[in-house]
Order: C-alpha cells, then structure tokens, then sequence
C-alpha cells in the first residue's frame, strides 16, 4: 500500500475505541483477525483494525462506524430473537471445544520429532487458532458498545432523578458470576482451608487447570506449582460479590419495563462470555508460545523478534530459509511498528514514518475535572500512580488511585492495594469493571484521556456514583 503513511495518518482522526494492553503483534493481530473470519459464520465483519506496539505495549483501535454498523445488525437480529445471542455463544462453545480438544496435549518433545514443514504448518494452526479463542465472540465489543447506549436511553426515560442514572446503569450491567480471576481465588482459598496432608495433591490439579491466568499478549508467562502455594498461604479473600439480587431488587424499585430488563440481562451475559473468551485466549497463548520456540530453535531467529510477525505474514510463510530473510525487518519492529489491518489484508509502517505519525499528540483539556462512566459506584480520594504497561504496576502503594488506560487480568494481584480505579477506555463489560465490582472499589472507566492529563503524585477525588474525577492538587 504505498499511501499506507496517509491512510494511517487519517485513521488517527477518526472516531475510535483504542484498547492498551502489553503485547506482542503475534498474539493480538492473531486475535484480532477474527473480526474478518467471523463474515462466514455471522455474515457480518469488521472492516478494519489499527494497532501501535512500541515497548512491548500495544494501542488496538476499534473505529466508531464498524462498531455502529455491527451493532445496528446485532440489534436486529435481537429484537428478532431475543435468544439470539445465546445461540451464537453456544456455536462458539462448540468450536472451542473442538480446538482446545485437538492442540492441547501438544508438547515440545512432540514438536522435535516433526519437520521443518511440520513445525511451520502447526504454527500456523496456532496462528488460526489464536483468532478462533476470539471468533464469533468478537460480537462482544460492538454489542457492549450499544447495549450500554440503549440502556442509558431506557433510563432517561423511566427515571425521575436523573443524577441516579450512572448509578443505575452501573448496577444493572453487573455480572452475575465471578471473573475466572476471581473464581481462583476463591478455590485457592478452599484449598487454604484443607488438611495440610491433602494439599499438595489438590494444589496439582489446581495448577493445571490454572497455569495460563499470568499469561498475556506479551505471551506465556509458566506459573510452577510453587507460584499457586505461595499465594495459598498469604491469601485473604473476601466473600464473592453477587450481583443478581442487587439488579432484580432495583428493576422491581424502578419497575423497569420488559426491553430495559433485556438489555440488562444482555449486558450481563456479554460481561460473563468476554471473561470466559480471555481464558480461551491466555490458553491458546501458552501452546502457540511452544510451537513459536521451536521455530525460533531451527530458524536461529530470537524469539522475541518472531513475535513481532503479523498475522498473514505467518501464513505467507513456506518455508524456514524465507523466514530468515524477515530477520531485519523484524528487528526494526522492535523499534515500534503500526500495523493496519484491513479487509482482511496486513500491512506495517516502521521507521521515520512510525515515528513521525507517533509523535501526534491529540489536544488535551485543560481542566480540573475528568468524566467517564461509572463501573462501580463508591468515593475514594488518594494519590494518582499512572501505570502504562505492566511494569509500572510495582509502583503502586497501599492507598493508590490507579489509572491506566484499561485493566487486564495481569493487574489483579496489584487491584487490591488501590482506594480506586480510573481508565482510558473501557466499556460496561471491560476487565475493569468485572473485577472493581468483584473487589468493591470505585471504578470510572471511559475517561479517554485520564492517562494523559494525570501524573504521578496528583491528589484527586473519585466520585464513581457520578462518574466524576477532581482535582485536589493541580492536574498537569
């Protein structure tokens, strides 16, 4: 794409929903891919992505107009059937099923005995695999993206006192189930309470069904046993918050009609489904990582420079000795890279012209208040730690409020020192809304520019019944 410096350059004035993460382009373009694949068994698709991957962070941008237009159709199909996506999520179930069953007994001794030709053929399963873990589930985004529009409208008409209205959205988009992180807790609580004789035997099998939950878009990160049996003996967990009850008893105060409680149970749904697709996605990881070592063994590339590949260019591949002739352009990766994603097709930008578009700096406002939406309701005041990328997060004290531009499951062991939580991005379904719930603390997502107009050591005031940050100390 020769404009391909120009198209990238007009996409970043574009309306959009960026989503940070730490990650490498092999595991989120993957990922992201099924936004396309989806076209055959929906008949509704994507048209494209932008990512920006710099120090091993990475900025994923959804555009307003697919988000709009795949819901629109989502919404459709709804009111059509109200079962609807509850059928689609059990099509995902089944396609899951059927992959996990094929790959995961794969091991890297297995992987030895194969071929040159072997090896890149099942990295590229794993390549396909990565945007199955998504698959139909990529539905989530832009049915979050309207659900949370639809139910805002619904209230403003059904209530009185407006000012509740934030309050009220945040109750109502609850889950009404623990977060896988949560839920591992829980049982390694349990396994705290056992007779010392029985858990060592329990601990193993907790450790296999849980290794992967470290894992991200960076790639695995291998938990031992001990991992789990440290955390047993320092873990205090709280009883689970469940939210149902809190949502039925507020809909009968409201008497909320037949489509508000819909949405309700919509949301919640599509809160639960987008925890259960992360752990299919941080599974999946784990196995494409071994394949990738082994290709990285015979090509005699680092592996960290092959998670720098894109998507088709994996697919591309056909061979060991074509592989080696990407080594340079690899490393300049690593330097940041853009990658576009559209209609299916892949290109990437480095260079001058990756630095030149990243040193756009959008305006900012100058003021001593910041709005988002509320996720879980509650008022904190405390100092500001910015925190970017997963490193940052040893920063934090007790007391902290933290701001970054989304939460990943990586960041819960550090959730429970923070007075609060305040976000770039995030809708009612995201990672941190699940998890302040789960955790009680205050939570303002969707502020869009928090990480940019906060610094380390400012003194603020969460309002998350009104979805309200102020300054107690001068925002810079």
């Amino acid at each position: 794409m020769s404009s391909l410096f120009e198209k990238i350059k007009q996409l970043q004035s574009e309306p959009q929903d960026q989503q940070g993460s730490n990650a490498f382009p092999i595991f989120l373009n993957s990922a992201a891919y099924s936004g396309f694949s989806m076209k055959n068994t929906m008949g509704v698709s994507y048209r494209r992505f932008l990512f920006n991957y710099k120090d091993k962070f990475g900025l994923m941008s959804y555009f307003y107009d697919d988000l709009e237009r795949i819901w629109l159709e989502l919404w459709k199909r709804i009111k059509d059937n109200p079962k609807y996506i509850r059928g689609v999520k059990q099509e995902y179930e089944t396609k899951i099923f059927e992959y996990e069953k094929k790959f995961i007994n794969i091991s890297p001794r297995y992987l030895q005995g194969l071929t040159d030709d072997e090896v890149l053929s099942l990295v590229k399963e794993y390549a396909h695999g990565a945007s199955e873990t998504v698959g139909m589930a990529h539905i989530i985004e832009p049915l979050a993206y309207g659900l949370e529009r639809v139910l805002k409208t619904s209230l403003e008409i059904q209530v009185a006192d407006k000012g509740k209205i934030p309050l009220y959205c945040s109750i109502l988009s609850a889950s009404d189930g623990l977060s896988f992180m949560g839920q591992e807790e829980a049982e390694l609580a349990k396994i705290a309470g056992l007779p010392k004789e029985k858990q060592d035997n329990v601990l193993e099998v907790h450790w296999q069904k849980y290794f992967w939950i470290n894992n991200s878009y960076t790639g695995p990160n291998d938990l031992p046993v001990e991992y789990f049996r440290e955390r047993m003996n320092k873990i205090s967990v709280s009883s689970p918050t469940y939210n149902l009850e809190k949502r039925r008893q507020l809909i009968k105060e409201l008497n909320l009609d037949s489509k508000t409680v819909l949405i309700s149970d919509l949301i919640s749904f599509a809160a639960i489904w987008q925890d259960q697709r992360k752990i299919h996605i941080l599974k999946n990881i784990s196995y494409f990582a071994i394949s990738l070592k082994e290709l990285a063994q015979r090509s005699g590339i680092a592996l960290e420079l092959l998670y720098y590949m894109g998507t088709c260019e994996i697919t591309a591949i056909n061979s060991i000795s074509e592989l080696k002739k990407m080594e340079n352009q690899l490393r300049e990766r690593t330097k940041g890279v853009y990658f576009l994603l559209e209609n299916g097709e892949e290109y990437s930008l480095t260079g001058e012209q990756y630095l030149s578009l990243n040193k756009t700096v959008a305006t900012l406002p100058d003021a001593d208040r910041i709005d988002g939406v509320v996720a879980m309701s509650g008022k904190a005041k405390g100092r500001v730690i910015v925190c970017r990328d997963f490193q940052s997060l040893n920063k934090i004290n007790d007391g902290d409020i933290l701001v970054t531009v989304m939460t990943r499951p990586e960041f819960v062991p550090y959730l429970s020192k923070v007075r609060a939580i305040i976000t770039d991005e995030g809708g009612i379904t995201c990672h941190a809304a699940i998890v302040s719930r789960e955790m009680r603390k205050p939570c303002i997502i969707g502020t869009k520019f928090a990480t940019k107009v906060l610094k380390d050591g400012d003194m603020v005031e969460v309002d998350a019944d009104k979805g309200i940050v102020k300054a107690l100390g001068k925002i810079r």
